[in-house]
């Protein structure tokens, strides 16, 4: 992206920006993002806070700030440098497959919407597809699915696998129950690889909500609910019925037993079991079994978890 097209795309987005441009560097250039982690010229960065950065800057780059600096790269100042430099970076998106592989496997009964991208070797059952759905390589999608528009799903996940329910009878012998229900997912969802959605037992749905992203690895029980904009990271399990709540962010490797709930806005740390039920939101919860660590967790900044969001009450 030139520094002209990065700066049209500021204006389009409505984000406040005062752009320092250095002479030295060509109009022509294009700037790909980057990470402080590992520099490279022609880079677009971001630095949260000048004031708590003490490498050198960046040569020959756009760097987005949020106050003045000196150097040889351009300088574009905005209040939140983190989230301008994410909203410039999805247009970067480059995820989606186009059209349909020949080596997709589509049930005559699958109900495709417009501009439906299916890669190789998935296979789609007796389900219904929203508009702008992505599914990347081997994916299976079980009957008695729904997936929301603008849904992306990556490589050997599978949505609407059967469960494991059963009894014994008097003899000692495992007797099975069906699993007879479907899967929701509800639009602009992200699923990562080999995540695996089990389908609700009888006449129930699991159900993911709009916005939610799930990591690699993640297991969904049958049954589950799952809130708007949540956040899994990878291996997380929930076991069947588990209910967490709005925006919540599961961290790595966490447990959820049966039939649990979260409320909104709860955080769970990595590894953390948890095997009862909470009811205030905003908490922080970890260890095994999960106690409550922190209360009001929007007050700061946890580590490796974007703070939480709360609306400001007027």
């Amino acid at each position: 992206m030139r520094i002209d097209e990065i700066i049209n795309r500021l204006t389009t987005l409505r984000i406040d920006h005062e752009v320092i441009l250095n002479d030295r560097l060509d109009t022509d250039i294009d700037f790909v993002p980057a990470s402080l982690k590992r520099l490279i010229r022609n880079g677009l960065y971001f630095i949260q806070s000048l004031e708590n950065f003490h490498a050198e800057l960046p040569a020959d780059s756009v760097i987005i700030t949020n106050e003045m600096a000196a150097g040889t790269s351009h300088i574009i100042r905005v209040n939140n440098p983190q989230l301008t430099h994410y909203k410039l970076l999805q247009t970067y998106n480059s995820m989606a497959t186009k059209g349909i592989h020949p080596t997709a496997i589509i049930s005559d009964d699958a109900l495709l919407g417009n501009n439906v991208s299916i890669g190789p070797f998935c296979v789609i059952g007796k389900c219904k597809i929203g508009d702008d759905v992505c599914l990347k390589n081997h994916v299976v999608i079980e009957d008695n699915v729904t997936i929301g528009a603008g849904t992306f799903i990556d490589s050997n996940s599978v949505i609407g696998a059967g469960g494991l329910a059963w009894i014994w009878d008097d003899d000692g012998s495992r007797i099975m129950q069906p699993q007879l229900g479907g899967v929701i997912i509800e639009k602009d969802c992200l699923l990562a690889t080999d995540v695996t959605v089990v389908r609700g037992s009888l006449s129930e749905n699991t159900w993911i909500g709009e916005g939610t992203v799930i990591a690699h690895g993640t297991k969904i029980g049958h049954g589950s609910q799952i809130g708007a904009n949540v956040h899994m990271a990878n291996n997380v399990s929930l076991a069947g019925n588990a209910v967490i709540g709005a925006s919540s962010f599961l961290g790595s490797a966490c447990v959820i037993s049966s039939n649990i709930s979260l409320p909104p806005n709860t955080i769970v740390g990595a590894s953390a079991m948890v095997n009862k039920n909470f009811e205030d939101e905003f908490l922080t919860l970890a260890g095994v079994p999960a106690i409550v660590i922190r209360k009001n967790n929007f007050n700061d900044k946890p580590k490796g978890v974007p703070k939480p969001f709360k609306h400001k009450t007027l």
